[in-house]
């Protein structure tokens, strides 16, 4: 007993954040060290992609995060739900050149399968972003654009509506973005259903979710939500009813289990097609739990995801850290996302030294697009060594069976 005992711990401690010195200097063998690859960096081209995935190899990184979802597209040709982005098609002539054979047509020349390809041949891990999540569609100008896009066209009585009737979230910045209704058993459907497509047809390691949540506080009032909160509740849903402290902290309460129920819901299938793929969330931090209905602490704890990477995008992060370290069990399935687009390199490498500190399972930076400044700088100072990510629960369970 005492031999396995020591066995398991052994196999644990490899699968987590370890330091050893190297002539003087700390070393980390695993420890996450991430990239978002936005849809701009896509559209830059096989040119700009081969260099950037080159140079964030030899600064260290070691995992890639692809946005495979977004504005009402897939990335990938011939999805059963959704068109692919019209963009990256004209990539793909470049990357494969036209093909001549009828019999040819049968390979896969996607853009994506080339990204995936050349990551796995810089050893570099791969998630799939579907980085829209609920979000189904963006348009600069609703009011001029009577599209909702391709699902809630067919589906409208799935759109997310706001507690004004608006069906869609305005951002002066961006425009306009519809949802499909987090809480319906009919997006969750669909949308679990272009997860799977995306994982399956891909040799993806991991599933990097994101905005798994309600666009703001004031979503959703569907007749869906009316309907199903007052069956659940007792309450009526209606903006002055929500004014009422008990009735407000019921409908938050409410959108959490209805998200989670989507969560349980997704995992399932994920482990039924990809048993040891890692999934990931992306997140908004602690005091944003409620107002988005995003109870990722249950998600961690239920096992529905294997890390979670809470979005700090300004410069001192050292609280939001602290407060998402308090709701979880294990520090190291918790990865800081920190963004190179408003930090300078030497706040990113102090952003990663505090990660390193508090014991995280590494970083994840945003974007592609903004840290090739800082690539060097962080080469020089906290990427000195290379490092492996974490992997899945399921692999690191599997790793422990094999080592008994």
């Amino acid at each position: 007993m005492r031999n396995s005992v020591r066995i398991i711990l052994s196999v644990f401690l490899g699968l987590n954040l370890i330091c050893i010195s190297i002539a003087g200097e700390p070393s980390i063998l695993r420890e996450t060290r991430g990239v978002w690859v936005d849809k701009s960096d896509v559209h830059k081209g096989k040119k700009y992609l081969t260099e950037m995935l080159d140079r964030i190899t030899a600064a260290n990184f070691n995992a890639i995060y692809v946005a495979t979802l977004y504005k009402g597209y897939v990335i990938y040709p011939e999805s059963k739900y959704l068109p692919q982005d019209p963009e990256v098609k004209k990539f793909e002539i470049e990357i494969y050149g036209t093909v001549a054979k009828l019999e040819e047509k049968k390979i896969d020349r996607s853009m994506i399968k080339w990204i995936i390809d050349e990551a796995h041949k810089r050893h570099l891990f791969v998630e799939a972003w579907p980085e829209y999540g609920f979000y189904s569609y963006h348009t600069p100008n609703a009011k001029a654009d009577k599209s909702r896009g391709v699902l809630l066209d067919k589906h409208p009585e799935l759109t997310a509506i706001d507690i004004n009737g608006q069906p869609y979230l305005h951002n002066p910045k961006w425009g306009d973005f519809y949802s499909l209704c987090p809480s319906n058993p009919e997006s969750h459907e669909i949308l679990i259903n272009i997860l799977v497509e995306t994982i399956t047809r891909y040799n993806f390691d991991g599933l990097n979710l994101d905005r798994i949540r309600y666009p703001t506080k004031d979503f959703c009032f569907c007749a869906y939500c009316k309907e199903h909160f007052k069956q659940d509740t007792g309450f009526e849903l209606t903006k002055a009813n929500l004014q009422k402290s008990e009735v407000q902290r019921a409908f938050y309460e409410w959108r959490k289990t209805q998200l989670n129920q989507f969560m349980e819901k997704l995992y399932k299938r994920v482990r039924q097609v990809r048993p040891d793929i890692l999934i990931s969330a992306d997140v908004w931090v602690p005091e944003q739990i409620d107002e988005k209905g995003q109870d990722w602490p249950t998600w961690l704890n239920k096992g529905y995801i294997d890390v979670v990477i809470p979005m700090m995008y300004w410069a001192n992060i050292e609280g939001s850290v602290n407060a998402s370290l308090r709701l979880v069990s294990d520090s190291h399935r918790l990865l800081c996302g920190i963004s190179a687009e408003v930090n300078s390199s030497q706040a990113l490498a102090e952003q990663i030294h505090l990660a390193r500190k508090k014991k995280t399972g590494g970083v994840v930076i945003w974007y592609l697009g903004k840290v090739g400044d800082d690539l060097e700088f962080l080469k020089s100072s906290v990427f000195k060594y290379p490092a492996r990510p974490f992997t899945s629960i399921a692999k690191q369970k599997s790793a422990i069976s094999k080592k008994r």
